[in-house]
């Protein structure tokens, strides 16, 4: 993924794509359809394109956007909520709670 411009996710269904959290954490800009959790994902982080429908007209655009971004890309802030260690304090905290 380091190697690419950017990732484009077209799918019809999906949970919580692993590929764009992967692709946040390799600060690579991602255009994709409102599809899963992405819409939250890429609300979090700047240089990022939600696009409102899947014509190839919008994804383009959506492409073009990016592409042309040349500020500096900070992904890895829309995964920071996935982060092995915070993800373990949230889960003790759960335990704590229930105990």
């Amino acid at each position: 993924m380091s190697a690419c411009d950017a990732l484009l996710l077209t799918s019809a269904h999906e949970g919580s794509p692993n590929m764009v959290k992967e692709a946040l954490a390799c600060n690579l800009p991602v255009v994709s359809v409102a599809v899963g959790d992405v819409r939250e994902r890429l609300s979090k982080v700047r240089g990022c394109v939600l696009c409102e429908d899947d014509r190839p007209e919008t994804i383009a655009r959506g492409i073009e956007t990016v592409l042309s971004d040349t500020r500096p890309f900070d992904g890895r802030r829309g995964v920071t909520d996935l982060d092995e260690a915070a993800l373990c304090r949230r889960l003790i905290a759960i335990y704590r709670e229930v105990a």
